[in-house]
């Protein structure tokens, strides 16, 4: 790198010399103007472009030996613009000249008025600077490299000692238009001052610009820094950074907003680029990153590392300057604590993450990890959170439904309108190997414990195995993985739950308790598609239900049965129970399998001590119907609605059916249609006789009460008259 900057800085003082001890001659001798042809010339058979020079030429000679040229265009190459490739309103350029008599070079300033420049891709993707690159790079080729390690040696004195006077350029142009894409953007206006410059001496460096393109919004930045370039030309330092850069128009959120960049550093141009930029601090929006890098970049790649602090901010503050329209979380404290810290280091094609740390509101992450080879990533992660609660990021409106009661069900959304929209293309390529470890995690009502994984992806696919957790008493095991390989993400499924409680669970993920027991569940299957409709319409896989002592709650078959009874025996209704609706029981197990966005069930069984319970049948979830018959049966005496066993009941099948709407279903129970003649008339008879058997009580209450009531009546009169006889004694 050096020696690039050495031969470029002899060409140009070598290039300016000559151009001044010629502007000089000509200057005495001939009028400049008189040679444009011919200059025009030298530059086409040069380029192959047109130059025109419309200004005046002029030169000087004392105490300055100077040119100036007025308006100078470069035509564009065939098929592109119709305007100039290059253009230049007027360019000012001097040397001392009794100080270049004694080997000292000293130059004024150098002055650039509205220079343009007009760049472009056309449809075939090919750019018009691309023939005059190809046409210098047939030019004599550099001196030779050193070797590692040699000198570079030290520049001339004559370049050493220079003091070039700085250059101004004022209202430059830069449009760039790429026709393969269609996309256009434009700097409107670019000015740039660099101060007196002297090797191994700060230089003052403004700038700013305005650019804008399609798409894109108006941006106007501004620039300032102190900029030294060492003798040996091994080493830029750049202090006082100071970069500001300000977005505006309908593209921008809040149509306004800032970048503001601080720091110094150096950068080292030796065989090896080094940086070495202990201080840089970016604010935009509320948020700071500060960051220091230590950094050698050579063809392996790039080595050292970058540490990083992201001080703690505000994310909804700054969501709300950004105009990022967030509903409001659950938890009116959520996102108002975001920071981190961190280290990243590069080891040549490697990137590795030896210190990675964040902090969410009470909750802290770590991750650690690396990549390496960039074309085909090779990624270790491993994620660490302590605990974390997702359900108080909820939007307030959702929390709160969750919290409320739950309204009946009205169906699915628009399974159609849930895209799968996921990156496969870089997944495709992705070798993972990682873990995950959480404490404590709160999802959708859920609290699941000791969450421990396996992440791994190869060929395509990604995901994670082994995954372990404990959740409402019992324990959670799975392995779930995206395959992306295809045109849309295919996922594999394999869940299972053991000695978990249902009640709270499904209470906390659905808000709703219909299921009491303690048991198992497990669901394995894979499927895929664009969208979650054809996703669960392809989904092919089988689930298994076992739960004992528990309940079903919203079903109270009991009280059907006697709801029967009493519509066969021509009785009132019975009152219903004052607690919940619920049918125990003491097992229940069931298998189903899943296809073309229907669950088959063919084997449902149910045992309680006086019922039992088979089933089979569907449910479309895609239609959102059920199809389900149960046959049920009493196997021991079933008390009606008085306390009074129903005997008669005893051995009877009765089924019940469950059809139309899957989240309204009709339910049908026809205790009549189950039974025959034959037991109706027992029925009824059994009603008779008990009815008789009560009128048999109650007549011989009624005779036992008169007797009593005769008997008091006879001692009541005997006492009577002896206590009378006593009195009358007693008066005598």
């Amino acid at each position: 790198m050096p020696w690039i900057l050495k031969w470029f800085l002899y060409a140009v003082i070598g290039l300016f010399a000559l151009l001044v001890a010629t502007a000089t001659l000509i200057s005495v001798i001939l009028d400049p103007n008189d040679y444009r042809d011919d200059i025009a010339a030298a530059v086409q058979e040069e380029t192959g472009r047109e130059l025109t020079i419309d200004g005046d030429i002029r030169l000087s000679f004392f105490p300055w030996l100077g040119v100036e040229v007025g308006r100078v265009t470069l035509a564009d190459r065939d098929g592109f613009h119709e305007d100039p490739f290059l253009e230049v309103e007027r360019v000012d350029a001097a040397v001392r000249l009794l100080p270049l008599l004694w080997g000292q070079l000293e130059t004024r300033l150098v002055s650039v008025e509205a220079p343009i420049a007009r760049l472009m891709i056309n449809e075939e993707g090919e750019g018009n600077w691309e023939d005059l690159v190809a046409r210098f790079a047939e030019e004599e080729e550099p001196p030779a490299e050193p070797t590692d390690g040699a000198p570079l040696g030290e520049l001339p004195p004559i370049l050493r000692d220079a003091a070039f006077g700085g250059l101004q350029v004022r209202r430059g142009q830069l449009f760039w238009e790429d026709r393969s894409i269609d996309d256009r953007k434009e700097v409107e206006r670019f000015d740039l001052d660099i101060e007196a410059l002297r090797l191994g001496r700060p230089v003052a460096v403004q700038s700013s610009w305005v650019g804008q393109g399609e798409d894109l919004p108006r941006i106007d930045g501004q620039l300032r820094l102190q900029a030294t370039l060492d003798e040996a030309l091994e080493q830029f330092d750049l202090d006082g950074l100071e970069m500001l850069i300000e977005a505006q128009g309908a593209e921008v959120p809040g149509r306004q907003q800032r970048l503001g960049v601080t720091g110094h550093g150096s950068i080292g141009l030796g065989e090896t680029l080094r940086v070495d930029w202990p201080e840089l601090e970016a604010t935009a929006a509320g948020i700071t990153l500060q960051a220091a890098a230590d950094l050698e970049m050579d063809e392996d790649g790039a080595f050292g590392g970058i540490d990083w602090q992201l001080p703690a901010f505000n994310l909804r503050t700054a969501l709300s300057r950004l105009d990022v329209g967030m509903p409001t979380p659950a938890d009116a404290t959520a996102l108002t604590r975001v920071g981190g810290t961190g280290r990243i280091e590069l080891d040549g094609q490697q990137l590795l993450l030896p210190e990675f740390g964040l902090d969410v509101d009470q909750s802290r992450i770590e991750l650690d990890g690396g990549i390496e080879n960039w074309t085909g990533p090779a990624m270790t992660l491993n994620l660490t959170v302590d605990e974390i609660n997702l359900d108080r990021y909820l939007p307030a409106e959702q929390r709160r439904a969750v919290d409320e009661p739950t309204a009946p069900d009205t169906g699915l959304p628009d399974l159609e309108e849930v895209a799968l929209d996921l990156p496969l293309e870089p997944l495709r390529t992705l070798s993972l190997n990682g873990g995950l470890e959480i404490g404590a995690l709160t999802l959708s009502g859920l609290l699941i414990e000791d969450i421990r994984g396996d992440l791994s992806g190869k060929d395509g696919r990604v995901g994670i195995a082994g995954m372990e957790a404990r959740l409402y008493e019992g324990e959670y095991r799975a392995a779930t993985f995206l395959d992306a390989r295809g045109d849309y993400p295919y996922f594999e499924l394999d869940h299972r739950l053991d000695n978990v409680r249902f009640a709270p669970l499904l209470e906390d993920l659905l808000e709703r308790d219909w299921l009491h027991g303690r048991g198992r569940f497990a669901l394995r299957g894979e499927g895929g598609g664009e969208n979650l409709y054809q996703l669960i319409e392809d989904f092919r896989g089988d689930a298994e239900l076992d739960v004992s002592e528990g309940a079903v709650l919203g079903l109270n078959i009991p009280h059907m049965f006697r709801e029967g009874v009493a519509r066969v025996r021509a009785q009132p209704r019975p009152e219903p129970p004052e607690d919940e609706a619920r049918t125990d029981f003491g097992s229940l197990t069931a298998g189903f399998e899943l296809r073309d966005g229907e669950i088959h069930n063919d084997n449902l069984r149910a045992e309680s001590p006086i019922l039992r319970a088979r089933g089979a049948g569907h449910a479309n979830v895609l239609s959102e119907t059920i199809d389900y018959r149960v046959r049920l049966s009493v196997i021991d005496n079933l008390e009606d609605a008085d306390g009074r066993p129903i005997r008669e009941l005893k051995d009877i099948t009765v089924p019940m059916e469950f059809s139309g709407d899957l989240f309204s279903p009709r339910i049908r129970f026809d205790l009549r249609a189950a039974l025959t003649e034959q037991e109706i008339r027992r029925l009824r008879e059994a009603q008779q006789r008990l009815e008789e058997a009560e009128e048999k009580v109650r007549e011989g209450f009624r005779e036992r009460i008169e007797q009593e009531l005769e008997e008091q009546t006879d001692r009541a009169e005997d006492r009577i008259r002896q206590e009378a006889e006593s009195f009358l004694r007693r008066l005598r």
